[in-house]
């Protein structure tokens, strides 16, 4: 199985901006491949992301816009 990096338990509100965003496929975790998938973090909603803990697995950002957190 592939490898999970944020879950709803580790991190629910992160799980949920990343859900909404689109760019999780499960509302209870993201794997490993969808977050290094992911090119930038504009027009995800981090209001009640208090911890980015994960950020390391998201290795294809290039993007982080001004105002993202």
């Amino acid at each position: 199985m592939e490898s999970i990096v944020i879950t709803s338990d580790s991190n629910a509100p992160l799980m949920t901006a990343m859900y909404n965003a689109g760019l999780a496929s499960n509302p209870d975790y993201m794997t490993k491949s969808e977050a290094e998938k992911v090119t930038t973090l504009n027009g995800i909603d981090f209001t009640n992301v208090v911890s980015f803990d994960e950020f390391k697995y998201f290795t294809g950002v290039t993007e982080i816009p001004n105002n993202c957190f």
